[in-house]
């Protein structure tokens, strides 16, 4: 299976919000084998590639799946699943 990239933009250093937003991914791509957290500066060249509004935004690959809110973890999880399922049909 391949890596899985989960994308939390947010300030440098993150605020509170982007922290819980951190949090939540970091705990989510703990129960999946294959998954990783990046933090990224909202305001790096990166970031702005991506197109999103608001922070915290969350993304998995190159889709934005959250913006301007912390999920739960149940939210993401369901997300990053359905992200293992393709990479494994692949």
């Amino acid at each position: 299976m391949g890596e899985i990239e989960i994308r939390v933009f947010g300030p440098n250093p993150p605020c509170a919000r982007c922290r819980s937003a951190l949090a939540v991914a970091e705990k989510v791509a703990s129960k999946h084998p294959g998954a990783r957290v990046i933090h990224v500066d909202a305001m790096s060249e990166e970031g702005q590639s991506y197109g999103f509004w608001m922070t915290p935004a969350i993304a998995i690959g190159r889709r934005v799946v959250f913006e301007g809110k912390v999920p739960s973890e149940k939210e993401l999880e369901k997300l990053v699943e359905e992200e293992s399922a393709v990479e494994r049909k692949g």
